[in-house]
């Protein structure tokens, strides 16, 4: 009764050509209308949210801080008993766009969001389409940033699984119903991201009931990353590789030749500059460390063994050489120990034959092993798609 009047009432102000209909109408539909009650006229009944979730885009992924940064709408929907007319009493108006904070909202948030715990920006300048049977539709647009856990044992080989949560904060779900009717998000407005290949999504319903039989509905989206290797392998794992193959063919040099330490050190050096380098590339992570990084380190450790025995090598070679008395002079003649001349030299030419032989088996021994861990590493190890 009261709103009849109230409607004869605003009918009156419309004859006098003061207000526009669309005015006339929020007018109107604001008149004893209250935001802080939930929008149906039997209290014992929930509203129903229909829930969408529109990927835009991948912004990043901070593996070090465990965060996952996306921009994404999400679509809202549900019935509002208090916003309904009839459209031939305001000039054939069907719907109407008001700003989201003169109407009731579901107080959505996201459990595990990494920023703010309650997004109130599409409360402030985000609107609301109002249909005359009094549907609602809200899509608000911004920033999630997500809570996730991410195992970079298999880096840049990479796979990981994280989870937007939506529920409500204060509402059961005999109060607000939040469903979603869709199997996966929407990605329609997805822009590809240069690092990260998005392979599978999924929406699920999920109850969860409290200690006091509470239950509360949710949201749980999912999203399956696989990192693009890419530019890691190019700037991480063929530096690695040359480097590596430098090191080993340093067995090639021969022994009495003084640029074989200075190789394998200079090696063993580029190395150390290149792993700091590479200290701002690789992700942080302490409670399973990259099988890049136990790659790495084998052949740090394989470098410095060459090294040593390199030094040894060099060390036997030069061990116990004929002394200059044993020399000839310039007619030929040599000294009291030239019995023991021939000796001494067939020593040096059996200790060069034992030092090609190690040299030889030395660099196939590196080669083979380096070989094998990079196919083990990086072909076996990592998991087939």
């Amino acid at each position: 009764m009261i709103r009849t009047i109230l409607f004869l009432v605003s009918f009156q102000l419309a004859l006098s050509a003061k207000y526009n209909p669309e005015k006339r109408l929020i007018r109107w539909l604001m008149i004893d209308y209250d935001k802080r009650s939930r929008p149906v006229a039997n209290h014992s009944q929930p509203v129903t949210v229909k829930y969408g979730f529109k990927l835009s885009e991948i912004q990043g992924v901070d593996e070090r801080n465990n965060k996952l940064e996306l921009f994404a709408w999400q679509s809202m929907q549900w019935r509002d008993e208090y916003l309904s007319w009839r459209p031939k009493n305001f000039d054939n108006i069907s719907e109407i766009t008001i700003p989201s904070k003169y109407v009731w909202q579901p107080d959505f948030i996201q459990e595990n969001n990494a920023k703010d715990f309650y997004n109130k920006q599409y409360q402030e300048y985000f609107h609301v389409i109002v249909n005359h049977d009094g549907i609602v539709t809200a899509a608000p647009a911004g920033q999630l940033t997500t809570v996730c856990s991410f195992n970079l044992f298999y880096f840049p080989f990479d796979k990981h699984t994280c989870k937007v949560v939506i529920s409500s904060w204060t509402y059961t779900c005999d109060e607000v119903d939040i469903k979603s009717n869709l199997t996966e998000i929407d990605l329609g407005f997805f822009k590809p991201n240069g690092e990260w290949t998005l392979e599978y999504t999924d929406v699920t319903n999920i109850e969860t009931k409290t200690n006091r039989d509470y239950k509360y509905c949710s949201v749980y989206i999912h999203l399956t990353l696989k990192r693009k290797p890419l530019y890691y392998i190019l700037v991480i794992l063929l530096p690695c590789v040359i480097l590596s193959l430098v090191s080993v063919f340093t067995f090639i040099i021969p022994p009495e030749s003084s640029e074989r330490i200075m190789m394998s050190m200079t090696s063993l050096l580029a190395f150390v500059l290149f792993l700091t380098a590479l200290n701002n590339i690789l992700p942080r992570n302490s409670d399973q460390a990259p099988m890049l990084v136990s790659y790495i380190t084998v052949i740090v450790i394989a470098m410095w063994i060459a090294l040593i025995i390199s030094i040894f090598l060099v060390k036997v070679y030069f061990k116990d050489q004929p002394s200059k008395e044993n020399i000839p002079d310039q007619n030929g003649n040599r000294g009291l120990l030239s019995n023991f001349k021939s000796v001494g030299e067939l020593v040096k030419e059996k200790k060069r034959d034992i030092a090609d032989w190690m040299d030889i088996t030395l660099f196939w021994v590196f080669t083979i092993g380096l070989g094998v861990a990079t196919i083990v590493i990086f072909v076996i190890i990592p998991p087939k798609d």
